[in-house]
């Protein structure tokens, strides 16, 4: 993707961005605290999904919020180290996309250290390439109404050109993607963002040969050890990005299936069909599709040999290699039987919640936090201090328990500051309701 692409969406974005501001650009922050308003994603009354409700957003509220953000990643000469923190992940490439805009960041060759029990890499499925190169606000926009958006914000940074550097550093229960280094390229194919990398974590490998305005990115994953992350941050600007998910967090899919009067015994059939069919089956396929209509169809009310005919479930079988058939069959008809006494609501938590019953679930203790804290600052230790620091607490969707929120972030804070001793400017989302 040749660079000239993105500054020309970037350069009407920056324009109608600096007309809004001179409006609004009376908002006070502390020298070291601040409040910034954003826009708020709502959350619908179930807490088992990632889908945020589409709402209106006032221009008031939004244009605030840039001004506040703009103030605070102000590069200027003694500018005290930026922090922001918001609820959803996906909002922190609104702090990114600022400073970008405002030169403390650089346009390309940026890296991000990722502390985070999730990945966040998955490519963004709602979201158009050319959206990427020129419409920042509205990727912002489709993140944030997204499904998955918490999941996706990363790649369009990638795509863009500006980040090709990332280091996830994962807690000891997330195991989403293999330890190591991970050379690949995030570019465009079939009218869709993908990657060039063969890891299950994707759904999509394309090879880089077939992509257009194919981009490269370096990723490393790893445990934190003190210095474990130095050559990825080396002689380059780069993100401190953190979510209080890394240090304690629930799967809040095995949360919905429960709320939803799931069994010990239902629980375990369902698991046990999804973890094999997920590990099998061909990643282009919509496996919550298939099981929502074997289960809405009542194929469970049918004999074992009428299910066999049944279109359905003959498709689903289809999208499985001929040795792991007679497997997923058993597991299958396991996870039927229970389902005859499950009502529709049960049944459709099962099809929407089932495909992610792998994701970390660790609820830790007090303990655990405190050593994974340790952990955290030997690993910031030595590196030169980041452009940026941006931290989600990831509570409303159920991932960070929200009594902890409040331990954890004032001790992330002091870590941040105790690391790098300098002053820090904090500017808090609007959209989170916590008292420090």
């Amino acid at each position: 993707m040749g660079c000239s692409a993105c500054w020309d969406g970037w350069a009407g974005f920056f324009v109608c961005f600096d007309k809004r501001l001179h409006a609004v650009f009376a908002v006070h922050l502390s020298a070291v605290f601040g409040v910034m308003p954003a826009r708020r994603s709502l959350r619908s009354a179930s807490a088992r999904t990632l889908r945020r409700a589409h709402v209106k957003h006032r221009l008031t509220a939004a244009d605030k919020a840039r001004a506040a953000l703009t103030a605070a990643l102000r590069p200027l000469a003694l500018q005290p180290l930026p922090v922001y923190v918001c609820e959803d992940h996906n909002e922190v490439l609104r702090a990114i996309y600022t400073a970008l805009r405002v030169g403390r960041l650089p346009f390309t060759s940026i890296a991000l250290l990722h502390f985070d029990s999730h990945p966040d890499l998955a490519c963004p499925e709602e979201i158009p390439p050319d959206m990427i190169q020129s419409d920042p606000e509205e990727v912002l926009h489709k993140l944030r109404n997204a499904s998955g958006g918490i999941a996706e914000w990363i790649i369009p940074a990638v795509f863009a050109g500006h980040i090709n550097r990332v280091a996830w550093i994962r807690p000891p229960w997330s195991k989403q993607i293999r330890d190591g280094e991970h050379h690949f390229h995030v570019g465009e194919a079939t009218g869709r963002v993908c990657v060039s990398c063969d890891s299950p974590y994707w759904r999509f490998n394309v090879p880089a040969s077939k992509m257009v305005h194919a981009q490269p990115l370096e990723l490393v994953v790893s445990l934190a050890h003190p210095g474990g992350v130095a050559a990825v941050v080396q002689d380059r600007s780069w993100i401190l990005d953190v979510c209080l998910d890394y240090f304690t967090t629930r799967n809040p899919f095995v949360d919905s299936l429960r709320a939803a009067k799931l069994d010990a015994g239902a629980l375990e059939c369902v698991y046990s069909f999804y973890t094999f069919a997920l590990d099998a089956m061909d990643c282009s396929v919509d496996l919550s599709k298939l099981v929502h209509a074997i289960l809405a169809g009542r194929v469970d009310e049918m004999t074992v040999k009428a299910r066999s005919r049944h279109p359905t479930l003959r498709a689903l079988m289809a999208c499985f290699p001929e040795k792991c058939r007679g497997t997923l069959r058993v597991r299958l008809d396991a996870m039927l039987e229970s389902a005859i006494r499950w009502n529709d609501e049960t049944r459709a938590a099962v099809a929407e919640c089932g495909p992610c019953l792998e994701l970390p679930h660790h609820p830790s203790t007090r303990l655990e936090m405190a050593a994974l804290l340790r952990e955290f600052a030997s690993c910031l230790k030595g590196l030169t201090p980041p452009k940026l620091v941006t931290i989600a607490c990831s509570t409303e969707d159920g991932f960070t328990p929200a009594i902890d929120v409040p331990w954890l972030l004032r001790r992330v804070l002091r870590t941040v500051q105790t690391c790098y001793g300098v002053t820090t400017q904090i500017v808090f989302d609007e959209s989170l309701n916590l008292s420090l």
